[in-house]
């Protein structure tokens, strides 16, 4: 580029200072590209004219992100100058300063579509540049990178930490490339910038994260997105995307034994009535695909049916352009398909036939399925079994004491207010859950997210019910804290089983998760 203008330091200095970014970083030879700068540039950088001068800089002494803004501004100032007319028009013959425009228009305007634009990345700023402006700021409840969501900017922010951010960075430009290159325009990769240890990303329009609610909207919009999945199956087909299917502590992964999608990784939102799909973690992403065995291709079309069960049909004719032969796996999708529907059918379907049954609506969200008294007398009769069945069982031994009878008859008077704390605990949840939305519920895939409950031993709520229970326990002869929580754990999970039996809930998961995370969940 730079040799259509001899005469002129703009074009190849933009060069010089892109070198010298890309060194900054990735942690390489900086020193190296900085002397290959001008003498004005580098004062600029280093902000002063003796250290300029040296041939060592001691860069411990000026951080990465001053590096950054002070290239940046530099970068900025160049390309303006590229564009003036004089320089243009002085500096060489008009063909050539023509198509030097040309060229770097397009390669402007081509950053320009892979970084967010630069007056939202400076109201960013603020926010890595000061921890404390970050405190309170909504986060994302999934992943192990921090992701904050400030409320009065349409950004997200990942602490990716450096150099990690700027492979993020990198990945996301791939994956666009792939889909301008192959014309999808349903598939969405927010823009970005780096910035110390944060990429900064544009904020997709996505008003509706959880799983339920993306298995809801998918549900109820199957037409909207058709367009959208087949290119997400060509992008699959095109690349190598890992973590979009299984490997969660979700409630609904026990559900079924196919792998649940991920939609924390590949999110589905309406845009003027058209489904797009939010490619936001390319985390696991490669423009690469190998194609090595005979069934990569069933091994793509696997991770989109798991996502996207109800589109079996037009994933296999979307990858029989990579693939003809994939057509012979369609028995083995099927599998996977129909596990995928049954999970949809537990988690939304039938939770959603249930409130519609008890006339719970968006307009009374913190209905509760009143327990009569004739089902009160059930539960509390199957409580006391469990308790005659742990009294001679070797871990809980002994546990009403040497009059049991006794014992058991203060336990049914104390149940009805053990019965009305846990109903209580429930109608606390789903209030807090209502109340994190701070807006009207609008649909029903909000309003059941909102009605499912997680809980287990870190749940506040959840440990204020167990104290609670705990102090209307004291007839029972243990002595021992951990004993006495896991009695209580059994009896409150005892009245859940029951309260799913008759209907008072939808649903009722005493245990998923995997090892020490395991806890419990219920719709309701």
């Amino acid at each position: 580029m730079s040799s259509l203008i001899p005469h002129s330091p703009i074009a190849p200095r933009i060069e010089r200072l892109e070198t010298f970014l890309k060194a900054v970083r990735h942690s390489k030879d900086r020193t190296k590209a900085f002397q290959k700068l001008d003498a004005n540039e580098r004062i600029t950088i280093v902000g002063s004219k003796s250290i300029a001068s040296k041939k060592t800089i001691a860069w411990d002494g000026i951080g990465n992100k001053t590096l950054e803004r002070r290239v940046q501004r530099l970068m900025e100032e160049a390309v303006k100058k590229l564009f003036s007319a004089k320089t243009v028009a002085t500096k060489q013959p008009h063909n050539a300063g023509k198509k030097l425009e040309r060229q770097t228009k397009i390669k402007v305007e081509k950053a320009r579509r892979h970084s967010l634009c630069y007056a939202l990345f400076e109201k960013a700023k603020p926010y890595i540049d000061i921890p404390s402006n970050r405190k309170g700021l909504p986060q994302a409840s999934s992943g192990k990178t921090p992701v904050y969501l400030p409320k009065e900017l349409p950004i997200v922010l990942k602490e990716s930490g450096s150099p990690q951010n700027q492979k993020r960075f990198d990945q996301m430009k791939q994956g666009r490339e792939i889909c301008e290159q192959s014309g999808y325009e349903n598939l969405i990769i927010p823009k970005a910038r780096v910035y110390g240890n944060f990429i900064v990303e544009s904020r997709l329009p996505i008003t509706e994260h959880g799983t339920k609610e993306q298995i809801g909207l998918y549900i109820e919009n199957r037409e909207r997105f058709t367009s959208a999945i087949k290119e997400f199956t060509g992008f699959l087909c095109q690349s190598t995307l890992n973590d979009i299917r299984g490997g969660t502590n979700d409630a609904y992964e026990t559900l079924s034994e196919t792998p649940l999608g991920r939609y924390d990784n590949i999110a589905l939102y309406l845009e003027e009535d058209q489904g797009k799909i939010g490619l936001i973690d390319l985390e696991r992403f490669t423009p690469e695909c190998s194609k090595q065995g005979k069934r990569w291709c069933f091994f793509k079309c696997r991770a989109a049916v798991n996502l996207f069960p109800y589109h079996l049909d037009e994933i296999l004719d979307t990858a029989k352009k990579f693939d003809p032969n994939i057509h012979k796996y369609r028995k083995d999708l099927e599998i996977d398909r129909d596990g995928s529907l049954k999970r949809f059918k537990l988690v939304y379907d039938d939770h959603l036939d249930f409130i519609v049954k008890k006339n719970i609506t968006i307009k009374n969200p913190l209905e509760l399925v009143e327990v009569n008294s004739t089902r009160k007398e059930k539960i509390k009769n199957t409580v006391v079994l469990l308790m005659r069945k742990n009294h001679a069982d070797v871990w809980f031994k002994n546990c009403l004491g040497k009059q049991p009878e006794e014992v058991l008859a203060l336990f049914e008077k104390s149940f009805p207010k053990i019965l009305n704390l846990i109903t209580d605990f429930l109608s606390q949840n789903l209030k807090n859950s209502i109340n994190i939305t701070e807006e009207t519920i609008s649909s029903y895939r909000q309003l059941l997210s909102c009605r499912t409950v997680r809980f287990g031993s870190s749940n506040a709520f959840y440990q204020d019910l167990q104290e609670k229970i705990i102090s209307e326990l004291q007839m029972l002869e243990i002595k021992d804290k951990f004993k006495k929580i896991s009695f209580t754990s059994l009896i409150i999970q005892c009245v859940f089983e029951e309260l799913a039996k008759s209907g008072e809930i939808a649903y009722y998961n005493p245990r998923f998760g995997y090892d020490g995370y395991a806890t419990q969940c219920a719709f309701y």
